[in-house]
């Protein structure tokens, strides 16, 4: 398994120009949507599968929409 501290996809992808998964395990930290969805946007060809595995959820009301289910709560 790779662990990308930085989150530095152009850097990942010279060196594995093969890659079709992607995982963020033990992000304990707020993600970054307007990074995220950069790298997954350059990514969105060769990526077949995506994962953040997390140790709860927090949902900022005001930066997205928030799920279904969280909204009558």
């Amino acid at each position: 398994m790779i662990v990308v501290q930085n989150f530095e996809v152009t850097d990942y992808q010279r060196c594995f120009s093969n890659w079709t998964r992607l995982s963020l395990y033990y992000y304990d930290r707020e993600i970054n949507y307007v990074k995220l969805e950069k790298n997954l946007y350059k990514l969105q060809h060769q990526l077949k599968r995506f994962e953040i595995h997390c140790p709860g959820l927090y949902v900022s009301y005001n930066n997205i929409d928030p799920p279904k289910d969280l909204q009558n709560n």
